[in-house]
């Protein structure tokens, strides 16, 4: 901190003796050193503050800089996925193997009317054997 050797330190307390006196030269110190510890607190909180104002600033400009980035992935990916459904609907080998093919998955219709589901609800049910039994019930 400060550069004082023992010969400086001795002529301040010499002259601090000298100035406040001996009977008030403790509470003078005492004082002096609350006010030297509340100097060095408030500076601590100071340079904290300035610290998180900083960590804030940075973050605040990362967190831009990662929404910019995904705004960009996003048009990005939506620019391929429009070009990828551009060239497959304009490719001529594409139309033509859609008009060649059969439709691989045709939608079936369902047979069932609410009479028969009906009947298949409320019908018994039949214990279900299996090969082994009935194989023991054969007399072969």
């Amino acid at each position: 901190m400060l550069n004082f050797g023992f010969g400086e330190m001795l002529i301040v307390l010499v002259l601090a003796i000298v100035v406040v006196g001996p009977d008030r030269l403790p509470e003078m110190l005492r004082f002096l050193g609350k006010q030297y510890g509340k100097l060095l607190r408030s500076s601590d909180e100071l340079r904290r503050a300035f610290m998180m104002e900083a960590d804030m600033q940075r973050t605040d400009h990362r967190a831009e800089s990662l929404r910019k980035r995904r705004e960009e992935t996003k048009r990005r990916l939506q620019n391929a996925r429009d070009e990828a459904i551009e060239q497959t609907n304009t490719s001529p080998h594409t139309q033509e193997r859609l008009n060649d093919e059969p439709d691989l998955f045709p939608k079936k219709e369902s047979k069932v009317s609410p009479q028969s589901a009906d009947q298949a609800v409320t019908a018994p049910l039949k214990p279900v054997t299996s090969n082994a039994d009935q194989n023991q019930d054969d007399p072969e």
